[in-house]
Formats: C-alpha cells, sequence, structure tokens
C-alpha cells in the first residue's frame, strides 16, 4: 500500500520518553489509515492530512501476558526549504498509556520526535535491524 495525503513513509529516527528507536511508517491508506512499526512492534492509527496529525497506539509486551498499550498523537513538519542543512522533516507529540484511569494517564504523559531518515524501500527495510542494533547500543 502506497503512502498518500502528504505523510513521508519510511525510518525516522525517534526519541520517546528519553529512549531511543526507529519508527517505520509503512504505509497510508486512502482513508487515513497508516501502519507500521516502532522498534519492532507493530502500530497501528490514523493520519489527517488536513491537520497533519498522526494518531497511532503502539503495544509494549512485557511478558507473563503483562503488556501495556501507549497512544500516541503528533504533528507532521515537513521541511520544504531546498538545500537547508538544518531544515528537518519531523512528527512530533506526545504519548500516554492506554486503559488506565485519566489522571494516572496524564501523570505518565511523555514526549516524543521523530526525525525522518529514509524513504521506505527495500533497501530502507533491510538496513531497520541495524538502525534497531545502533539504537540499542547508544
Amino acid at each position: 500500500m502506497p503512502c498518500i495525503g502528504g505523510l513521508s513513509c519510511g525510518l525516522y529516527a525517534i526519541e520517546s520518553n528519553g529512549l531511543h528507536g526507529v519508527l517505520s511508517i509503512d504505509s497510508v491508506h486512502s482513508q487515513g489509515k497508516i501502519s507500521g512499526k516502532l522498534n519492532s512492534q507493530n502500530i497501528s492509527g490514523f493520519w489527517d492530512p488536513i491537520d497533519k496529525k498522526v494518531i497511532f497506539t503502539q503495544t509494549v509486551n512485557r511478558g507473563n501476558n503483562n503488556s501495556t498499550s501507549y497512544k500516541y498523537t503528533g504533528f507532521y513538519h515537513d521541511c520544504d526549504v531546498s538545500g537547508s542543512t538544518i531544515c528537518k522533516t519531523v512528527i512530533a507529540g506526545s504519548a500516554a498509556p492506554l486503559g488506565v484511569p485519566t489522571q494516572q494517564a496524564t501523570n505518565q504523559e511523555f514526549g516524543w520526535i521523530a526525525s525522518f531518515l529514509t524513504a521506505k524501500s527495500a533497501s530502507a527495510r533491510a538496513f531497520f535491524p541495524i538502525l534497531m542494533v545502533l539504537y540499542e547500543l547508544s
């Protein structure tokens, strides 16, 4: 499924709650549905091309039937400055756990930012495991 609606599909370097990783946006459906991976775990959500808003969920499995789902909300900032070495295409926002009382979720909310690395391609998908190792070592 190709990416449509202005959201760049591909790999992003993400910093989330102080941790580094890789966000892969694999597809954007014509109805705005997105799919991909965050640190090798599946994500699904929606893209609003008018507001340039991304919402997706990630479920982190911790073993022994213990998992936590997080809702990520962010805004896409595309860099159209030709030739700039400073300008970066990013998605930035906040995330909070799902399924907990509102006050507790608010207390556990954290920020995240993802910088675009490379477009979706066979070589980029092959590079994903290498990126994961590099970020785990940092």
